[in-house]
């Protein structure tokens, strides 16, 4: 058994790109339900590159600063018989990065992602 991770990224126009990463693994019901709970930006975003998954931006092709920024929503966590990529990472190593974040530690990572991608500090 494996893990399905289920996100989707909304520009500031809210046009969307939808994504998934099968994980190698599984993880906990109680796991799970802490991330969506506790570790997630106001209580629905994260930053797909902080956790080692793929950020969905370029279905856009190059980034625009008036449009682009770094959060995407989670829509969910669910077991899969699936196979994961042979590159995929852990299910277990997904949930470990995701437990470490909180609101100030994204707000970090948001301006960190603007930095590198913009040359902002916002």
């Amino acid at each position: 058994m494996n893990t399905k991770v289920s996100y989707h990224y909304a520009d500031a126009s809210n046009y969307k790109q939808w994504g998934e990463a099968v994980l190698k693994g599984e993880v906990s019901g109680a796991e799970i339900s802490a991330v969506f709970e506790d570790h997630l930006y106001d209580n629905e975003f994260f930053i797909p590159e902080e956790v080692g998954l793929d950020g969905l931006q370029s279905g856009f092709g190059d980034l625009r600063t008036d449009d682009d920024h770094p959060f995407h929503y989670l829509d969910s966590i669910e077991r899969t018989e699936e196979r994961a990529d042979s590159s995929a990472m852990s299910a277990r190593e997904f949930v470990e990065k995701m437990l470490l974040m909180s609101q100030d530690k994204w707000e970090k990572a948001g301006v960190n992602w603007n930095t590198r991608n913009f040359g902002l500090d916002i």
